[in-house]
C-alpha cells in the first residue's frame, strides 16, 4: 500500500465554524431572525443556540444549510489546493 497517497486532515477549528455562521447571519437582511442569530452567537454555547434558533426560521433554516454546505466546500477546495492535489470535488445536490 502506498501511504504516500494519504494526507491527514485536521478538524475545522470551532472558530472556523463559527466564522461561518456570522458570516451567514451578516448575510441576512436586519429582521428579527438575524437579531435573534447574532444573540446566539454571541452567548455561551453559540453552536447549540445558534441550531435552536434556526427551529423558529424554517425559510432560513434551509438557507443555512445551503449557506453551510458551500462553506464547506470552499474550505475542503481551499485545502485540495494547499496539498497540490488535483481533484474535482462532487457533491449528492
Amino acid at each position: 500500500m502506498e501511504l504516500d497517497r494519504f494526507r491527514s486532515i485536521d478538524p475545522i477549528q470551532s472558530s472556523v465554524g463559527w466564522q461561518i455562521m456570522a458570516d451567514f447571519v451578516e448575510s441576512l437582511p436586519a429582521i428579527e431572525c438575524s437579531e435573534e442569530l447574532v444573540r446566539a452567537l454571541k452567548g455561551s454555547h453559540p453552536f447549540r443556540w445558534f441550531k435552536n434558533s434556526l427551529l423558529n426560521y424554517p425559510n432560513h433554516k434551509e438557507q443555512w444549510f445551503a449557506f453551510h454546505q458551500t462553506a464547506m466546500l470552499d474550505l475542503a477546495r481551499d485545502w485540495i489546493r494547499g496539498e497540490g492535489i488535483h481533484a474535482q470535488l462532487k457533491t449528492n445536490a
